[in-house]
């Protein structure tokens, strides 16, 4: 740090105000004179402000008094010291057996290397010698780079380690894999690792892409079949409840011979009439002598007995309508299914498959399922015999898909480790190479 200015009043020799000027350009001042001039206590000075000690004087067994601290004939409290540097100004002062310094951060870092330092320097052991000066040379940016390279070092021998482990357990799973699927086709786990990573699965893939596609066609039909098997029964329960509740209308309509549901409504209204006027004397239609309380009661008996009629209707018309709604899903899922089988067999005969596991579906249950004359349970038993030669053939196909499946697999587990010890092997190549080097360089800097 440059200095700029160091003024001492009643410190020590300065009797009077001195003032030290530096040039802030200059790296290095000395300060030179006969003994007595003044050169410790310019020295005291500093360490006064910066260090808030009293310098030489600590020294001197039994010159620690403030006595050799004020100048003679000067108080105390007059003692003063201001120091001007680049980046700010302090001034320090004394109080009890206290330095005060204000302000109290920021003032500069004193080293100073007095005679008693220097003694031990020339006396010490040479590998002491260091220890003794260490603090009066400027090395942050070369410990810095030391550390950093001791850091790289570490870094570079940690990351190999890793790399080390991820290689073994790369080479531990396929000796594994090997052990189990190929130990006597090859000399070594990596050899037989190639040669089925060489392999071309294109064909297998193709083969599983297949069936998965016909377990999709048969998986489809499978489900609409048994929502037709749902729905059949569902239309067969509708249909009970209906011809039950027809069946009762037509009770009801012998019982109550010759009339009809409109004959209900007008004797509603006629007892509505006659309710209002109980004490009239004739009939409001025939104008024919007749009791109004009696007319009531006969006109209420004749709804009762036509209630039960126009019930039955409502019922039989309800059952209707649940019939027809299940009728018509019934037919909703044969078009379905007739679609599915149809599609079935555009798949089939598209020629994909191999040989070993062509499928034929007979004609005749397409032409049943797609015909809708036939009566829904018929429709349903062609169904159930297409969908047994689909169920049929996929088991077969299925254990090849599993043999498919073990042999993708395997080459996909053993592509993977192996990718990890290539690229692991080159990666710990170059991290040795580093390593090497590194440690060379570190070696080098720790002997010096």
């Amino acid at each position: 740090m440059s200095l700029h200015a160091l003024t001492l009043d009643a410190f020590r020799g300065a009797t009077k105000e001195v003032g030290v000027i530096f040039d802030p350009k200059k790296k290095i001042t000395l300060i030179f004179g006969e003994n007595g001039t003044g050169k410790s206590t310019i020295v005291d000075a500093l360490t006064f402000v910066c260090d808030k000690a009293l310098g030489s004087l600590e020294d001197r067994s039994g010159a620690q008094d403030e006595k050799y601290l004020v100048s003679v004939g000067r108080k105390k409290k007059e003692l003063r010291v201001d120091l001007t540097c680049v980046t700010g100004a302090w001034q320090a002062s004394y109080s009890g057996k206290n330095v005060l310094v204000s302000p109290a951060t920021g003032c500069p870092e004193l080293r100073v290397l007095r005679r008693a330092r220097l003694m031990k320097l020339v006396d010490a052991e040479p590998k002491k010698k260091y220890d003794e000066i260490r603090n009066f040379i400027e090395t942050p940016g070369i410990e810095r780079s030391e550390q950093t390279l001791r850091d790289a070092t570490s870094s570079v021998s940690s990351e190999l380690d890793t790399l080390s482990r991820d290689y073994t357990n790369a080479e531990t799973q396929l000796t594994e894999l090997w052990n189990k699927d190929g130990s006597g086709t090859a000399r070594d786990a990596i050899t037989w690792a190639r040669g089925i990573n060489g392999q071309n699965i294109t064909a297998l893939e193709s083969e599983k892409s297949l069936i998965k596609e016909f377990e999709k066609f048969k998986d489809t039909f499978q489900l609409s079949t048994g929502r037709l098997r749902q729905d059949i029964e569902a239309e067969a329960t509708t249909q009970s409840a209906y011809d039950a509740a027809a069946t009762q209308q037509t009770l009801e309509e012998k019982k109550q011979a010759g009339q009809s549901t409109s004959l209900l409504s007008l004797l509603r209204s006629a007892q509505s009439y006659v309710g209002e006027h109980l004490q009239a004397s004739n009939c409001p239609l025939c104008d024919n002598p007749a009791d109004g309380v009696s007319l009531n009661a006969k006109i209420t008996e004749r709804i009762a007995a036509l209630t039960e009629l126009s019930a039955a209707v409502d019922v039989a018309q309800t059952k209707r309508t649940a019939l027809q709604h299940a009728q018509k899903e019934t037919q909703k899922v044969l078009h379905e299914l007739s679609l599915h089988a149809k599609s079935i067999v555009e798949f089939l005969h598209a020629g994909k498959f191999p040989l070993q596991f062509e499928v034929t579906i007979n004609d005749e249950f397409i032409v049943n399922l797609s015909d809708e004359n036939k009566l829904p349970k018929d429709r349903l038993q062609a169904a159930v015999d297409i969908l047994a030669i689909l169920n049929a053939h996929f088991a077969g196909m299925n254990v090849h898909l599993a043999e498919i499946q073990k042999v993708i697999s395997l080459k996909n587990a053993v592509s993977i480790q192996l990718t990890n010890i290539d690229n692991n092997s080159d990666k710990r190549r170059e991290l040795q190479s580093l390593q090497q080097r590194l440690s060379a360089v570190l070696k080098i800097v720790e002997e010096e």
